[in-house]
């Protein structure tokens, strides 16, 4: 079963909520009140998809994730939580023993204290899919980069290029001579950000590394398309191209496209122009263009 709530009174909510026990995936949207109003009946919950959502605090928030002991996704978009001075201590060794996926989009509370309670936990261990396309401090991203270091199961990762920092961080930990021997990273994601030419020479130099030998599929979300395309970024997407299209990745196989919105250039002569600017890719079948969640380059 699963169920999606709008903004509401408290008591209409804890209503409605204990109406739906067996529910599995939940996604809640445009609500202010404290936590503890019916979420701890879902004893089934598997998937929670917060929007829009503010907590009076990061232990609020704690409070809330920790109860839901069979979550396998969390997914926090626009999510807000107020400071708090410590957090909590964890009731159990590992509140959430089946987190597979996590997914942060414009959260704003602190990261530092979020991920330490993550740590204390060793949720990060066992997740599947990390997404943090939120404004991280730099030395958050030492924490992105450990995961994706000593994390055998991690197999997607997605970032803003916004924040290279990540990506530095991760060649800083990397030896050649000692590589990370539990890394399985096979999908790599950049959000909708800008590509100035300083990330592009920090992605080069990322897959010229051989950071990341098993990557399968490399991800890019745009919504500048014009910006995109211009002639200066060409040169770092070619030296990107031929470093993935190397030995150092065998198992690389799919270049995707996401374009976001569709513009007045995205017409036949828009699409032509993608696959020239990437035909190396293209003539290999290893492009895929995608406009507003159509394919048009497969």
């Amino acid at each position: 079963m699963r169920g999606s709530i709008i903004s509401s009174s408290s008591a209409s909510c804890a209503r409605t909520l204990a109406r739906m026990p067996n529910v599995v995936s939940l996604t809640w949207t445009e609500a202010l009140f404290h936590p503890s109003t019916g979420f701890e009946l879902f004893k089934h919950l598997t998937a929670l998809h917060l929007e829009n959502y503010g907590f009076p605090s990061l232990n609020d928030f704690i409070s809330l994730i920790g109860s839901l002991s069979r979550l396998e996704e969390l997914s926090c978009t626009s999510v807000r939580a107020g400071e708090c001075t410590s957090i909590i201590t964890p009731s159990s060794p590992s509140p959430l023993p089946s987190l597979r996926l996590l997914h942060f989009d414009n959260v704003v509370m602190n990261h530092f204290m979020f991920t330490e309670w993550i740590d204390i936990n060793s949720m990060h261990t066992h997740l599947h899919s990390l997404t943090l396309f939120s404004i991280l401090p730099n030395d958050f991203s030492l924490w992105v980069a450990s995961v994706v270091s000593v994390n055998p199961l991690l197999r997607h990762l997605a970032i803003s290029p916004k924040h290279p920092y990540v990506l530095g961080n991760l060649l800083d930990s990397y030896d050649p001579d000692y590589p990370f021997p539990d890394t399985q990273l096979r999908s790599l994601e950049f959000g909708d950000r800008s590509f100035d030419i300083i990330t592009l020479m920090v992605l080069c130099t990322l897959f010229r590394s051989g950071v990341l030998p098993t990557i399968e599929k490399v991800t890019i979300l745009v919504t500048d398309i014009d910006q995109f395309l211009k002639f200066e970024s060409i040169s770092g997407w070619r030296r990107i191209i031929v470093e993935l299209l190397s030995e150092r990745h065998p198992s690389f196989r799919r270049f995707v496209i996401r374009v976001l919105t569709r513009t007045a250039s995205l017409d036949y002569r828009g699409v032509e122009l993608i696959k020239e600017r990437f035909m190396e890719f293209h003539s290999l079948g290893l492009l895929e263009v995608e406009i507003c969640g159509n394919k048009v380059v497969v």
